[in-house]
């Protein structure tokens, strides 16, 4: 079908080739096209008037519209208990939602059916807050990370698989002595980093991170923005990025939007957004941050 056929033109625009890492195969999801007259293309993830509501409440999120371009950054901020989570897993079809409407690629996830999921499974992938309860206690480093290929590349040899699983060891930080490891003989930022390393080997269009730094010590924190803002900048692939801490945002978004009550208060560039907040509760997130005093100089 044609929406098969433009699949094959999208894997090769969502990251640049590099050694190593092999083309993805056919995904169920249309092509992104650049018109004749340099027209942007079309929005990777649009949401609408989106809402989810739980009983318990009189609504988790209200109105929620946003979009994600090809290899761009989304930065979702708010304090706790403002829908962030909620809003990113309703964009992963792990909570149904009660209005509205949430299109990848243009297609609505409505009318999603086995491949799209599949598909959708694969090219988006989530990093989430806590590393040691993203990894299965009872599996070994390197049978985490060939787990995801034998399931979506399932061509590939075990010599294949091993020699991809190294690079991403290399470009998060890791080396192969962590294969024979289990999660809970591993230090949080080194799980944080198994983490990404699972999520970057299928070369995913989007990486929804989820307070990826907030269970780490500030020191570990810095080296996992790193790896974070490396991988965005030199594979291309999108990012969507949820905490409450502005700086982070500021540092690895070029988009934000801020969150309150389950609603849409305050979105436009980071910068713009951060430096003339034009909503008062955007103004006390910022006055909220701590600010480290500047030490005086002797003499």
């Amino acid at each position: 079908s044609a929406l098969l056929a433009g699949a094959g033109a999208l894997s090769q625009r969502v990251t640049r080739p590099r050694v190593g890492w092999p083309a993805r195969s056919c995904l169920p999801f249309p092509a992104v096209h650049m018109s004749a007259d340099r027209e942007p293309p079309a929005p990777l993830l649009q949401v609408r008037g989106l809402a989810v509501h739980y009983r318990a409440h009189r609504g988790a999120l209200h109105d929620i519209s946003l979009e994600l371009g090809k290899g761009g950054a989304l930065g979702i901020c708010g304090e706790s208990g403002s829908g962030k989570s909620t809003l990113l897993r309703a964009l992963l079809g792990l909570v149904p939602i009660s209005h509205g409407e949430i299109h990848w690629y243009g297609r609505s996830m409505a009318t999603f059916g086995g491949k799209e999921w599949r598909a959708l499974r694969r090219i988006v992938q989530p990093v989430f807050q806590d590393p040691f309860a993203s990894l299965d206690p009872r599996m070994r480093v390197g049978e985490i990370l060939a787990e995801p290929l034998r399931v979506h590349r399932p061509e590939l040899g075990s010599a294949a698989r091993e020699r991809q699983i190294a690079a991403l060891l290399v470009r998060v930080g890791l080396t192969a002595t962590v294969l024979p490891h289990y999660p809970h003989e591993l230090s949080g930022g080194q799980c944080q980093r198994v983490c990404i390393a699972r999520a970057m080997l299928l070369e995913p269009a989007v990486l929804v991170c989820d307070e990826p730094v907030s269970a780490l010590d500030v020191s570990i924190q810095a080296q996992i923005l790193a790896v974070l803002q490396t991988l965005h900048r030199e594979s291309g692939t999108a990012l969507i990025f949820v905490s409450h801490n502005l700086a982070l945002v500021r540092r690895l978004c070029s988009q934000a939007i801020v969150l309150r009550g389950g609603a849409v208060v305050e979105a436009g560039p980071t910068r713009e957004v951060l430096d003339n907040p034009q909503h008062q509760y955007t103004r006390e997130l910022i006055a909220a941050v701590p600010v480290v005093p500047r030490r005086k100089r002797q003499g």
